[in-house]
């Protein structure tokens, strides 16, 4: 049985039927086109940079404009190259020279139209490149050759080292550099000590070349610094007692566990093996200020501290630091920022700890002045960064096979930036900066080269 609710709808439901039976089609929403083009970019002005130009113009008032291009080529007769732009501003860059050269702006719409164009003439000034090169200068260093050279707008550049192959007689590529440091430096190596001619070829992102350099120089005598006097290790953690490192501010020996020991003397035993996960030091899990300070609980963050007693002087000029093997390759626990002092003559500690602290770190917990460093000396500021720039501040970013090879296995190169030559005995670390920032740091190895001066 039917109820006459139902009944009562029904011319309702056949009426909306009907309606919507005889709709028309759905409108296209989307924007007309027309075949019209827009009209052409004005006022047209050029500030002429290094290796390129930014170019300036009015936009025209056309309502469905999308926005402007200009049309060059980076070399003579070269193949044309397109640059877009919504805004009233172009900037080319890749020039190899500062020859003039014609360019033409189009405006598009959004109909695909372009107007007839406009040319007008750039002039760039002198390549970066070519600035990098003229301030190269070349220098011997322990093992190899150094070089170092500016780059104030910070442009992607390699820098290829090449040698003259004395059977062949033609130059040889030997190792090629990445950089876009401001003030960029680095050591090609190993050479023989001995006179050898080199050419140095500096190169953009564009593949634009600045002319080359041909020296002779004469590498110096280097050897790996291992602390050993009749086969046993020498240096060791400077003022290994518990009270020493306490006062000093020093990371202390952390104890894994009975059978995996992540002392001190793992960071440079010599035992240097790639698939090892336990030949390890950690410096500290997790420091308080507890562990310097009775009753004090407060976390303790970066800097840490650690220093050597080498048990000898000697010149450094590098040092290679392998890290904790980890599933992300360097993970938690990678010491990326840090510096490296030297002393023959660190000042004796007082029979007050909290004196001896706010002389030896920089806690604000302890008044820390961090005045040790008015009587040592800086070796190095050392900061670890990827093939292409970027700085290992984070886990899991992107690295090249180059970047985990470093990480796994090789490790990485510090050279003494400063240029010291003077030797020491004592050599004083400071961490910055640990990846993930939790201010605890894992080195599965450290080594030393340089010269012996005793």
């Amino acid at each position: 049985m039917v109820s006459n609710y139902s009944y009562k709808n029904i011319p309702f439901f056949l009426a909306l039927a009907f309606t919507l039976i005889s709709c028309d089609a759905a409108k296209d929403w989307s924007e007309e086109k027309d075949n019209i083009a827009p009209g052409d970019v004005s006022d047209v002005r050029v500030e002429n940079l290094n290796g390129g130009a930014r170019i300036y113009y009015k936009l025209p008032a056309d309502p469905d404009l999308m926005g402007a291009k200009v049309v060059y080529s980076l070399t003579k007769d070269g193949p044309l190259t397109e640059k877009y732009s919504t805004t009233d501003t172009l900037e080319l860059e890749g020039f190899g020279n500062t020859e003039s050269r014609t360019v033409t702006l189009f405006t598009l719409d959004n109909s695909g139209n372009m107007s007839e164009g406009v040319e007008t003439t750039i002039k760039p000034l002198t390549p970066a490149i070519e600035n990098m090169r003229q301030s190269l200068r070349t220098e011997s260093s322990f093992g190899g050759l150094r070089v170092r050279w500016e780059n104030e707008l910070r442009k992607d550049m390699s820098i290829s080292l090449y040698v003259l192959d004395s059977i062949t007689g033609n130059m040889t590529l030997t190792e090629t550099f990445f950089s876009n440091d401001k003030n960029g430096m680095y050591t090609f190596r190993p050479f023989e000590m001995k006179p050898q001619q080199f050419r140095i070829e500096m190169q953009d992102r564009w593949g634009n070349f600045a002319t080359p350099l041909d020296t002779v120089v004469t590498p110096l005598f280097e050897e790996q610094i291992l602390g050993k006097v009749n086969n046993k290790f020498v240096f060791s953690q400077y003022g290994d007692d518990d009270d020493t490192w306490r006062d000093r501010g020093d990371s202390h020996n952390y104890i894994g566990n009975e059978t995996a020991p992540r002392v001190f003397s793992m960071m440079y035993d010599g035992v240097w093996t790639p698939t090892s996960g336990w030949n390890v030091w950690h410096a500290n899990q997790y420091l308080t200020l507890g562990d310097y300070v009775p009753g004090r609980t407060d976390p303790l963050h970066a800097p840490h501290y650690f220093t050597f007693d080498m048990g000898r002087k000697s010149i450094y000029s590098r040092i290679n630091m392998t890290v904790r093997q980890h599933a992300t390759y360097y993970g938690t626990y990678f010491p990326c920022i840090f510096e490296i002092w030297g002393t023959n003559d660190p000042k004796p500690l007082s029979n007050d700890r909290m004196e001896n602290l706010a002389y030896w770190t920089n806690w604000e917990e302890v008044n820390g002045t961090d005045a040790w460093k008015n009587d040592w000396v800086k070796l190095s500021h050392c900061q670890i960064y990827t093939s292409n720039g970027d700085t290992f501040y984070y886990v899991n970013m992107p690295l090249s096979d180059y970047d985990k090879d470093r990480a796994h296995n090789s490790g990485f190169d510090f050279d003494m930036s400063e240029g010291v030559m003077e030797p020491f005995r004592y050599l004083r670390f400071v961490v910055l900066g640990v990846t993930t920032q939790n201010y605890v740091f894992a080195i599965r190895e450290i080594r030393f080269w340089g010269a012996y001066t005793d």
